[in-house]
């Protein structure tokens, strides 16, 4: 059944077993080029291990055989967000937000375009909407805010933002990339680090989904945490 492999496919990729995905979704992809979320895992393990040009590709494909599947249209804005094409990725999460405006994700997804844009306020007045809604992740919608927040200059929101993940996870920060990188902005490197190496052992989706943004890239520079990256992203 290619429901099957693709089913196993996404789960070995989010467990790092990238070698061992790849060859499922092939098989999945060969039972039927038809199954339109073959496509779109597949163009989600491609991103996650660098092969961003491919994922496109699949990801179009994927639209092409469900033009009006919003999750699939979000994730197309999540592949050019990574791509650094952030004015191609607000205009898809612009497309999706036309067929439902109130999807979650696609409200998600434009936010961090719009950080990237330097459209911070209006970034933190998206993401702020979302932290209450209880569609998403809590943890996450308010990681990126804190990280919008503070990429907008507003430092002690963001610092609050912050404060209160901290006590959401119960004195500890919950394990998130986003977390991560907004620790790192501030220059809290050793517990960006630490908080990483949680989201890694905890198989974080968000991190397997966004970790090749550029709220990431400077922990990627950081020889500390590049075997950590390594153990996620080396089939």
């Amino acid at each position: 059944l290619v429901e099957g492999y693709t089913a196993l496919a996404y789960a070995a990729a989010i467990e790092w077993r990238s070698a061992e995905a790849e060859r499922m979704f092939g098989r999945a992809i060969g039972f039927d080029s038809t199954f339109a979320t073959g496509h779109f895992w597949h163009a989600l393990l491609l991103q996650h291990v660098g092969r961003m040009d491919e994922a496109i590709r699949e990801l179009t494909v994927a639209r092409q055989l469900e033009p009006a599947s919003l999750i699939i249209n979000s994730n197309a804005a999540m592949l050019m967000d990574n791509a650094r094409r952030y004015r191609e990725a607000d205009s898809v999460a612009r497309h999706t937000l036309a067929l439902d405006s109130s999807f979650a994700l696609a409200l998600y997804w434009r936010g961090r375009a719009m950080i990237e844009l330097g459209q911070g306020d209006s970034a933190i007045v998206i993401l702020g909407s979302l932290v209450g809604r209880g569609v998403l992740r809590r943890s996450e919608t308010m990681a990126v805010l804190a990280y919008a927040e503070a990429r907008a200059g507003r430092t002690a929101a963001a610092r609050e933002t912050l404060a209160r993940l901290r006590t959401l996870g119960g004195g500890q920060m919950p394990a998130s990339g986003t977390i991560a990188a907004t620790l790192y902005l501030f220059g809290d490197k050793d517990e960006a680090i630490a908080v990483l190496q949680r989201a890694c052992d905890t198989h974080d989706v968000f991190l397997f989904l966004s970790g090749r943004g550029a709220p990431l890239d400077a922990l990627r520079a950081d020889p500390r945490a590049q075997p950590i990256f390594a153990k996620m992203e080396t089939p």
